[in-house]
């Protein structure tokens, strides 16, 4: 039988939910009786309260990457669910490892673990409630994971009308900007405005001798950068830029420059990376699959994901950066196609023009 549940979050993930509520409640009742046996209860309803939260956060932490097809607006509301879920997951164990210590201990450290767990234990209700409110915005304000029939939400649909095919502005990108997105479909034209020659069938394509960066004319902060490459001709490494500034390394060093990446290598790597000078590893796994790919980098707030065909490869967190640019590196040697490229605004808001492309 095929269940409802696209996962198996929203099955436990009320249990931590109700169980920590209670571990409080005992823990107050307990305060007044003074018996062994509420110490004993309290101590294991904290311990049981831990436990759910810990399979609600894992379960969680599985869901956020199996889901295809996730609304790019629910990103940011994804970053702080998971914030504070991993505070309540702390927060639980700490007070349930500190009233096992008070088992444990003489009269004196088991009076000081049930005060500490009450004034921890009142937070705790918090922390819990704030990442039940995320959870639920994401639910019933974002419909994650929610299937709406078609005739619910459009009985009788017109076709849609045909966009208008405009000429570019002359020596400027053929860019399509709608004010939450910007996407580039490189045209003859826009190889003179690179510099570039060489032209394939579809795209455009950008001869790679050592290093060669390409960004787009527009300055933003949270974002979701999609990449439509063709890189069977390329030997080295293709990185999609965020929160770019120029400069920041040294001459000639292939990470000039400061902001994040998603890089993918035709030795079978993958790596996200802070573009600091010495260009930190925040995370990486192992990719064998190279030629035609869909990259994308996710970046809200803290919260950075890595994807290829649309599933999360890698992913960390960094300090939040300011507003940058947003475009692609290649390094190596070889020919790397670019088919499209579009930077998707996750925070409402329009985009800032800045310098043309380079």
């Amino acid at each position: 039988m095929e269940l409802a549940l696209p996962n198996l979050h929203p099955a436990v993930v009320h249990f931590p939910i109700v169980v920590l509520l209670l571990a409080f409640g005992i823990e107050v009742v307990g305060l007044l009786r003074r018996s062994p046996g509420s110490e004993r209860l309290a101590a294991g309803a904290w311990l049981l309260g831990a436990v759910c939260a810990t399979a609600a956060l894992l379960t969680g932490q599985a869901a956020a990457t199996s889901l295809g097809g996730v609304p790019l607006s629910t990103q940011p509301v994804i970053s702080d669910h998971a914030d504070w879920a991993n505070w309540t997951v702390a927060g639980a164990w700490v007070v349930a490892l500190l009233r096992l210590a008070g088992l444990i201990g003489e009269e004196q450290l088991t009076r000081v673990s049930r005060l500490t767990a009450l004034g921890l234990g009142g937070t705790l209700q918090v922390l819990v409630a704030m990442t039940a409110d995320n959870g639920g915005a994401l639910v019933y304000q974002h419909a994650l994971a929610v299937q709406i029939p078609e005739s619910a939400l459009c009985p009788v649909c017109p076709e849609p009308a045909p966009e208008a095919d405009a000429e570019p502005p002359p020596e400027t990108l053929s860019l399509r900007d709608d004010g939450g997105t910007v996407t580039w479909e490189p045209r003859a034209g826009d190889a003179g405005i690179l510099g570039e020659t060489d032209w394939p069938e579809r795209g455009i394509a950008v001869p790679v001798d050592g290093a060669v960066t390409l960004l787009l004319p527009v300055t933003l902060d949270d974002v979701r950068v999609n990449a439509w490459l063709d890189l069977s001709g390329l030997s080295g490494e293709a990185q999609l830029l965020h929160h770019f500034h120029e400069g920041g390394g040294q001459d000639g060093d292939e990470q000039e420059g400061e902001g994040g990446a998603f890089a993918l290598s035709s030795a079978g790597q993958a790596r996200l990376l802070d573009l600091t000078p010495d260009a930190e590893v925040l995370d990486q796994k192992s990719h064998p699959e190279w030629g035609r790919l869909a990259l994308s980098i996710s970046a809200a707030g803290q919260r950075l994901e890595g994807l290829v065909g649309g599933e999360m490869l890698v992913h960390g967190r960094a300090p939040p950066r300011s507003a940058g640019a947003v475009g692609l590196r290649f390094t190596g040697t070889g020919v790397a196609v670019i088919e499209r490229l579009e930077a998707i605004r996750l925070d409402g808001g329009h985009f800032e023009e800045n310098a043309p492309a380079q």
